[in-house]
């Protein structure tokens, strides 16, 4: 359900992470981090049930970008 839902809205996908980077580039490290993120979590096949994976993947984004202690930004 999750990689069907991936396929279906990945350019949508692309767009947030190009929005959420505007001042670097690195959109697509960030997306694909957060994809990875997203597939490894534990909660992520109630998520695609209750329709919510599209805020909690642009959460993960967010947090990811800009959060001093994320992996994602300690290394870009």
């Amino acid at each position: 359900m999750i990689n069907k839902w991936i396929t279906d809205n990945y350019s949508d996908i692309e767009t947030w992470a190009k929005g959420i980077v505007q001042q670097h580039g690195d959109w697509e490290d960030l997306m694909h981090y957060s994809l990875l993120t997203l597939l490894e979590h534990p909660k992520a096949d109630e998520l695609a049930e209750r329709g919510h994976l599209r805020w909690f993947l642009v959460r993960i984004m967010l947090n990811s970008s800009r959060g001093k202690k994320s992996d994602y930004y300690r290394t870009y």
